[in-house]
């Protein structure tokens, strides 16, 4: 029998590279094809090359299998003992382990450089794709890749150095050829391990360049894109759409009854349009003077008795749609001579049915910047989802184009607007616990989806999502977060009707759906300069024009409601509002 296999450096070895064992009656013929013997001193002395030597059986000292390796110990001649340890056996020709070492520098280098790319990319990449999940995200992504590529590059060196299963079944061939011919051949498997299979960082000797310009000029390269790619990851070239307009409501924090009381408390201030507008019942930002005073509240008369199925919100003022678009995250950043929006989109079927072929157009305009305004359409996309998308779920696109403002139309399923809409008692919805599912989606603005619509549907898992979600709240969640919120507290207003002129008249149905009974309340109305879009839960949110708060000074039962109105001055508004909200609270004392 011929095999071929590579002696490799030990302590118990003096001979290493390639060499070709021949198996026959007479002995052990052994080929140098390309070995060196180690002298004492450890420096290799070449071996002819292709020089065969006829070992006898009775010149084998010693033969037994160190691991995944196979010891021989021969007596060549007169004082030459020659030891071996042999690795990657093949029947035919096989690399020289020169070869093998320039492919395993090259497959290191490969697997280090991959490594850290993917590692790279990954943490600049990963918050840009999913901007609700934080820079962790990419971090940690990138950390995992570049361990599975490091692990990848691993096994492939040990592949390359081991010869993978075929050189184990030569290996045994052979052992089988010598167990015929010597009476014993032990195995010890634990004696150590012949290869240092380790990922160790190779030589780069001969990769850089040897001139001292050329590494000047390597170097300051490497140095001049990590500084681009700093400023790239730390500053960036875009900004936040929402940054273009100011924010009218400030973040207002959901409540832990025990706990976050003072973190809510401080969470409550809410800015105003105009801060000429003061507020009876919820503190200003801006300091108050010294000799100012707020005013008396005004009162509210009781009508008569009534109910409430939810409480009145602009949220759901409108009709909720069967398919509800939802803007996740908008940047606006330039691009040649033009700016750019890069728009993440979501649709999500609200109904108790699947809809198939949901397609959404969003229109791209850019203001011209005149004596007027002016916007004017320049691109539209259409994105396109076959389906069907199952109740309750959302699908995701991801649109990119000119311009500097966009306008998203009503979503379509099978090329048609629908013009069904949630009853008021929840008819033609999803069920609660398909709505309480998007609670645990990757991106926020569906999460705030999810609670609003459980708050719509009146189910008790809708307030425990807005203080979880409350917990790690962003700036531009408060007004949403603070709308349901208010939304599902004991006391809430519903059947609301505010009358036109000046002063005008409130009339609201407060209904008490807590356990205990409300001695007096705070019934707050709030103008709004325009109106609250569910669309874009993180968008910036109309501004308050102003306040007016009137006390209800009458005992609710619990479970029960009163219907009640009063009239509130509204002639020191700077400007006449586009909307309205009403708010009850306790009465302070």
């Amino acid at each position: 029998m011929k095999a071929r296999a590579i002696a490799i450096a030990s302590p118990r070895s003096n001979v290493v590279g390639a060499v070709e064992l021949h198996t026959s009656p007479e002995g052990l013929r052994l080929v140098y094809v390309d070995a060196a013997h180690l002298g004492a001193d450890g420096a290799p002395v070449p071996l002819g090359r292709d020089t065969d030597r006829l070992i006898t059986w009775e010149q084998v000292g010693d033969a037994r299998i160190f691991g995944n390796a196979l010891y021989l110990e021969l007596h060549a001649g007169p004082g030459v003992l020659q030891k071996l340890l042999l690795v990657r056996f093949t029947f035919g020709e096989d690399r020289t382990p020169h070869e093998l070492r320039q492919r395993r520098v090259f497959l290191r280098v490969v697997a280090l450089a991959t490594a850290l790319t993917v590692l790279t990319l990954a943490a600049l990449t990963g918050p840009r794709f999913f901007p609700n999940t934080g820079p962790l995200f990419g971090i940690g992504l990138g950390v995992f890749l570049a361990v599975c590529v490091t692990l990848v590059g691993v096994a492939s060196d040990r592949f390359l150095v081991s010869g993978g299963h075929s050189s184990t079944l030569v290996r045994e061939i052979f052992v089988g050829e010598l167990l015929s011919i010597l009476p014993r051949l032990p195995r010890e498997p634990d004696a150590g391990k012949p290869l240092g299979l380790g990922l160790r960082l190779p030589s780069l000797d001969g990769i850089l360049p040897r001139t001292t310009v050329a590494v000047i000029i390597t170097l300051s390269g490497a140095m001049l894109a990590a500084l681009v790619m700093a400023k790239w990851v730390f500053f960036g070239n875009h900004r936040e759409v929402g940054q273009a307009a100011p924010r009218g409501d400030e973040a207002y924090g959901a409540d832990r009854e025990s706990v976050r009381q003072s973190t809510l408390a401080a969470m409550r201030e809410v800015p105003r349009a105009a801060p000429s507008v003061a507020s009876a019942s919820a503190p200003s930002t801006a300091p108050s003077k010294p000799n100012e005073t707020a005013p008396a509240l005004g009162d509210l008369r009781v009508i008569g008795p009534c109910t409430c199925a939810r409480a009145d919100s602009p949220l759901w003022r409108e009709p909720l749609p069967h398919l509800t678009p939802v803007v996740l995250t908008t940047r606006r950043f330039p691009h040649k001579n033009h700016e750019d929006i890069e728009l993440e989109l979501a649709v999500i079927n609200n109904s108790d049915r699947p809809l198939g072929n949901v397609s959404v157009l969003v229109e791209f305009f850019e203001a011209d910047q005149g004596e007027v305004t002016r916007l004017t359409s320049v691109e539209s996309r259409t994105v396109f989802f076959e389906g069907p998308l199952a109740s309750g779920k959302a699908i995701k696109w991801h649109v990119e184009e000119r311009g500097t403002t966009f306008k998203i139309h009503p979503p379509t399923s099978n090329g048609l607007i629908i013009d069904d809409a949630i009853g008021p008692l929840g008819e033609g919805a999803a069920s609660a616990s398909n709505f309480a599912e998007l609670l645990t989606a990757n991106n926020r603005p569906v999460r705030l989806h999810g609670a609003m619509i459980l708050a719509y549907l009146g189910d008790k898992r809708a307030r425990p999502a807005i203080v979880e979600l409350g917990e790690a709240l962003r700036e531009s969640e408060g007004a949403y977060l603070r709308r349901v919120l208010e939304a599902t507290q004991d006391q809430i207003a519903c059947q609301i009707a505010l009358g036109p002129g000046n002063p005008k008249t409130l009339k609201a149905c407060i209904l008490n759906q807590g356990q205990n009974v409300v001695d007096s309340s705070a019934v707050t109305l709030r103008l709004l300069d325009s109106v609250v879009s569910p669309k874009d839960p993180t968008g910036p949110p109309p501004q308050i024009l102003g306040e007016k708060t009137l006390s209800l000074r009458t005992k609710i039962e619990p479970k029960s409601g009163v219907f009640v109105e009063g009239v509130v001055d509204v002639s020191d508004l700077a400007s006449k509002p586009a909307s309205y909200e009403v708010v009850v609270g306790s009465q302070p004392q």
